[in-house]
């Protein structure tokens, strides 16, 4: 309920509630006859994929994935496929293929691509994402790819920002779909932050880290919180 709907069809996730009360479709036990002849459950589920929406999120390290996110996503009618980073070719995918890109958080920086050679085709991807517009949303170190890529920022704090801590958020936040995590503990675990690209909407801060989230336009949506220690 905490993520803006603009990727999903709708507004917003209208409620925590709406989420567990979402059904995901699934086949009939055994044959049902329909008008024609015989309706196979294989045939349902087959066809039931074929017209399900494409969410592929980029992972760095197994472990952090998208969390309680993904039953959501998939409650909405998304299919998710994870790429991970490191191992796979980024070179193949085709950014503008899947309804809906998630870049998710790694223990590195979005300016380690010296050190973290796999990052130059990760930037190159999710430029090409951003430039046709198509939906996006990152997490962590997704957000800091996305704000480095759309001229904002990205460096140390100075400081280390660790442990569960309320956000604040702006007015445009409280007007957002993050704003049911208002004055919520979330977990924060980073040491870098990203400057607001220019002509995005700064959403939330905390006393340590001024800008922790921003969106920009009907289709991107950018967030550093992890989505694993965060209620969806």
């Amino acid at each position: 309920a905490f993520y803006e709907d603009m990727l999903l069809d709708d507004s917003y996730f209208p409620s925590l509630n709406s989420y567990f009360k979402t059904a995901i479709g699934s086949s009939a036990a055994g044959c049902a006859r329909t008008g024609g002849g015989i309706f196979s459950p294989v045939e349902h589920s087959q066809s039931r994929e074929e017209h399900m929406k494409q969410a592929i999120a980029i992972r760095h390290i197994h472990f952090e994935d998208l969390g309680s996110l993904e039953p959501v996503l998939e409650a909405r009618g998304y299919k998710v496929r994870y790429i991970d980073a490191a191992t796979e070719e980024l070179a193949a995918i085709d950014p503008l293929g899947p309804d809906l890109m998630v870049v998710l958080g790694a223990p590195i920086g979005a300016m380690d691509e010296a050190v973290y050679p796999f990052l130059w085709f990760e930037l190159e991807l999710v430029r090409q994402r951003l430039q046709a517009r198509r939906p996006i949303i990152g997490i962590c170190l997704g957000a800091q790819i996305i704000a480095r890529l759309l001229g904002g920022r990205v460096a140390p704090m100075g400081v280390k920002e660790i442990g569960f801590g309320a956000l604040s958020l702006t007015e445009e936040g409280r007007n957002s779909a993050l704003a049911l995590l208002g004055n919520v503990p979330v977990l924060h675990w980073h040491g870098d932050q990203f400057e607001i690209p220019a002509g995005a909407s700064r959403l939330a801060f905390t006393d340590i880290c001024p800008n922790q989230a921003f969106a920009l336009g009907q289709d991107r949506k950018s967030t550093r919180l992890n989505s694993s220690h965060i209620t969806i």
